[in-house]
């Protein structure tokens, strides 16, 4: 299933998931943050 997927389509989509995830991340902890402060 994998290999009938170009690797760079999935690279290029694991790249993006990954900046996302991070994104939604930092988020989460800047609300901690501003929560856990007040």
């Amino acid at each position: 299933m994998l290999n009938a997927v170009p690797i760079n389509y999935y690279l290029y989509h694991n790249a993006c998931i990954n900046r996302l995830y991070a994104a939604q991340r930092l988020l989460y902890a800047t609300y901690y943050l501003l929560y856990a402060g007040s």
